[in-house]
């Protein structure tokens, strides 16, 4: 014990203060008698004094080391030293009837404790110093209260209200350097710092024949716990210093609220109430850079920054003879979650300055609700409530820059924003004998979706400003409703009651620009690009085939609302704006399609569809002089250009049969259908020269139908109730402020026909029916009569030709024939030649023959000409 004491004094030279060593043996004596924790009357009661206790405990020390030959001084102290410190309240312990009881009111014990310690290195030559302190340090800290166990016959019991421990705990811990000559200075502090820190209570355990249980209401561990954690740097030469620092700053924190677990004869069960972890947990955390030689300047700052951050909630596993089960009311991840984050630069030589901050900023987010897994007999089955993942979530981000010297600034920010973010609701996993089942109530995913976007430029010192704005903002967006898709033997099947995609979709978007006198705008209450729905979709891929359905496809390439554009000069007083109405670009609609494919060949139908290149309403445009009142402009209500249009069309293809055919039913092509079209010319206020009229061009099939047989050599195609239409309706030119009426102009061209051939039989047949046709000007109408057609028939095989001119019929197989045989007369049979008298009656029989024939076709004509008229 003199050698230890000894050892210890020549750590403290410094007699001022005292040094004595005192080695405390703690209280061992036992004493059997009644304790305030005894169990019940009669039962032996053993305890131990109760007095706190200590290996070794000492008062100040102090310690110094000097090196003439270096020039440097060390010094370590501490206000007080206790090894291995114990204290004990309220312990006990009894026996009776087989059973052993044990317990304590507290324990606490450290292996280590040092009251204010500090060390310090410095050289007397150059002034640097390095020191580092605390207020209070300790090591292998743990204690317990309320803690009790009972063995028996029944199985062992155990509780306690609080256990902690804690690896390391310092008090207001520092370190320094600094360094006089080259103007450095440098520190850590903290307020209170912890390593490895853990907290649990209440807690019970039990082991007995119907298994083992364990609870816990409460349980907390922090790898790092750093309260008002403050790092700094500064080069008083440099003009260079950086701060870092925190109100909290927590390093792998994890906690856990009212679990539960049990092992018994049914299996494995564990709970938890909450479930909360974190990598790195800061609340208001700060960084700062400057530069005082060059006017530099940044800082990084947060409210509450976390890495790394997961939780659930209401968590159940279970593991018996059924199989596995596990179950989640909720659980939630982010990467990165930033409360009110914000980044700022600065250059006072330059002016320039520039930041960006959020109030709330997520980086990968994702959460489920309402989950389960189980694993049975039956398969695998999992259900969501909802899923949810976000790769950036940002709620008033904005990013800002100006620059003084040349008066621009530039800001850009969103009322919240989300990259890549995707939605499950209500959706279902089955894996079981009969195959893969997946059910969605809902799937959703955005490519880029913001709320409130704005952005804006100056210039110039304000002379020039250009600001843009959108209430929302959608880039690559696909909406699911009711999907389910479904692996078995049979096949793949996948339903869908809804389906939509929009590659660009802004709403309430607008531009404004002015500089100078100069104000130019464009805005639009929406604007899609590439918008695609699909309504009752389903899908089946099995050995018969493929079979896809649809009972609507709608498809525009580009479509505009409410869109304005003007461009103002408040000097000169022009005027020039543009706005349309609505304006649907590569507009298609389908109703009721359908495609199949498999052995018998390829199949499409469709109860409608319905194509427009462009389709537009209110469109205007112009160019006016506000001083002058002069000025042009031009508009239409409504516009079509290129549209087709079909009812009950159907397709099909029989590759192997070489066989294909197709029909059409109310079809119709418009080149351009514009109803008040207008335009005009205005001079000082008034309107000296304009017009307007509704015009149209199309084409209309009232049924068309076509087939192909390369088999069998045939084709036949046919076309009802054609009619191709050019009108000018409504008509009126302005000149000078006189109205003028134009009559309506109608062109129309009617026809039906079909043709078909047989090549096996040699047979082909046309016919063209242009009966119907009119023109139409004002009151006044010609139309062409019925017997405005014409028509062939020839089947070689039968050696029969026919034709139909005017709608009446002519066997042209039967007058070569009867002129055949005339000329056979003629000429004679080949074999004998006839007798010159003979062949000269033959050739005039002919010749009349021939000229008896043309009287009559054309008597026909006529006679078919008046009966028309």
């Amino acid at each position: 014990m003199s050698k230890q004491y000894d050892e210890t004094r020549a750590l403290a030279p410094d007699r001022r203060r005292s040094s004595a060593v005192e080695l405390v043996a703690p209280s061992s004596p036992l004493r059997g008698a009644l304790h305030q924790r005894s169990f019940a009357a009669g039962e032996a009661l053993l305890a131990p004094d109760g007095a706190p206790g200590a290996r070794l405990r000492t008062g100040p020390l102090e310690g110094a080391y000097r090196s003439a030959a270096r020039g440097t001084r060390t010094a370590a102290g501490v206000g007080g030293l206790t090894v291995e410190g114990r204290e004990v309240e309220g312990a006990g312990a009894s026996a009776s009837g087989g059973a052993i009881q044990a317990g304590v009111d507290r324990v606490d014990t450290a292996k280590l404790e040092a009251r204010t310690p500090h060390v310090a290195h410095e050289d007397l030559a150059t002034g640097r110093r390095t020191a580092a302190s605390a207020e209070r340090l300790t090591i292998g800290a743990k204690g317990a209260a309320g803690a009790d166990a009972q063995i028996g016959r029944g199985g062992l019991r155990a509780s306690v209200d609080e256990v902690t421990a804690t690896k390391v705990a310092a008090e207001r811990p520092e370190v320094s350097h600094d360094d006089p000559q080259a103007g450095l200075h440098a520190h850590a502090r903290a307020a209170d710092l912890r390593v490895h820190d853990t907290r649990v209570g209440p807690a019970s355990v039990a082991a007995d024949a119907q298994g083992l249980r364990a609870h816990a209401a409460q349980v907390d561990f922090t790898n790092v716990a750093a309260q008002r954690p403050d790092l700094a740097y500064a080069n008083a030469q440099t003009g260079r210093s950086v701060r870092a620092g925190a109100d909290q700053l927590d390093v792998h924190r994890a906690s856990v609220r009212d679990a539960a677990f049990a092992a018994d004869k049914r299996g494995l069960h564990a709970d938890a109430k909450a479930v909360d972890f974190t990598n790195v947990a800061a609340a208001a955390p700060h960084l700062a850079y400057g530069n005082a030689q060059s006017g530099r300047t940044a800082s990084a700052g947060a409210d509450q920054l976390d890495v790394h951050r997961a939780s659930v909630r209401d968590a159940a596993f279970d593991a018996d003879r059924r199989g596995l089960h596990a179950r989640a009311g909720a659980v939630d991840f982010t990467n990165v979650a930033a409360a009110a984050p914000h980044l700022a630069y600065g250059n006072a030589q330059s002016g320039r300055t520039a930041g960006a901050g959020a109030d709330q900023l997520d980086v990968h987010r994702a959460s489920v609700r309402d989950a389960s897994f189980d694993a049975d007999r039956r398969g695998l089955h999992a259900r969501a409530g909802a899923v949810d993942f976000t790769n950036i979530a940002a709620d008033g981000a904005e990013l800002r820059h100006a620059n003084a010297s040349s008066g621009r600034a530039a800001q850009v920010g969103a009322g919240h924003i989300d990259v890549h973010r995707a939605s499950v609701r209500d959706a279902s996993f089955d894996a079981d004998r009969r195959g893969l089942h997946a059910q969605a109530g809902a799937v959703g995913f955005s490519n880029v979706a913001a709320r409130d976007v704005r952005a804006g430029y100056t210039a110039e010192g304000g002379a020039s400003q250009t600001n843009a704005r959108a209430d929302q903002l959608d880039v690559h967006r696909v909406g699911v409703r009711d999907g389910a898709l479904d692996i078995t033997r049979g096949g793949i099947d996948a339903k869908a009651g809804a389906v939509d995609y929009v590659n660009t979709e802004a709403r309430n978007v607008g531009v404004t620009h002015q500089r100078g006198p100069v104000t130019a705008s464009a805005d639009a209450d929406r604007v899609g690009v590439h918008e695609l729905g699909v309504r009752d979709a389903s899908a089946h891929l099995g050995k018969g085939g493929i079979q896809v359905a649809a009972g609507a496809v709608d498809y525009t390439n580009t479509r505009v609302d409410d869109a304005r554009a003007e461009r103002r000069n408040a000097d000169t007083g022009a005027n020039g704006h543009a706005a349309v109405g609505g304006l649907a670009v590569h507009e298609l609609g389908v109703r009721d399609g359908r495609f199949s494919g498999d052995r018998d060949g390829l199949s499409a139908a469709a109860s409608r569809v319905d194509y427009a290149a462009v389709r537009a309403r209110g469109v205007s445009v112009g160019q006016r002089n506000d001083k002058t009142g002069n000025g042009v402009s031009a508009g239409v209500d409504q516009a079509v250009l290129g549209a087709v249009s079909a009812r009950d069309a159907s397709a099909s293809v029989d590759p192997r049969a070489l066989r294909a055919n197709a029909s059409v039913r109310d079809a119709s092509v418009t080149a351009y259908d514009l109803q008040g079209a207008r335009a005009g010319v205005e001079v000082g206020g008034r309107e000296v020269l304009g017009g307007r009229a509704d015009l149209h061009q199309g084409h209309r099939v009232a049924a068309a139908d076509a087939a192909i047989d390369l088999r069998r050599g045939s084709a036949s195609a046919s076309v009802e109730g054609y009619r191709h239409t050019r009108s000018m309706k409504n008509a009126q030119v302005n000149i000078l402020g006189t109205q003028v009426a134009i009559p309506d102009v109608v062109l129309e061209l009617a026809a039906s026909g079909g043709a078909s051939v047989d090549l096996k039989k040699g047979a082909a047949s046309l016919e063209v029916n242009l009966a119907g046709s009119q023109i139409a000007i004002g009151d006044a109408k010609i139309t062409l009569p019925a017997f405005v057609q014409a028509g062939v028939d020839m089947d070689l095989s039968k050696g029969n030709l026919d034709l139909n001119i005017g709608g009446h019929e002519i066997d042209v197989d039967e007058a070569i024939g009867r002129w055949a045989r005339q000329l056979k007369g003629l000429f004679g049979d080949g074999e004998r030649q006839a007798p010159a008298p003979a062949r000269v009656e033959a050739g005039r029989k002919a010749v009349e023959g021939l000229a008896a024939g043309v009287v009559t076709t054309r008597d026909q004509l006529r006679k078919a000409v008046a009966d028309e008229r």
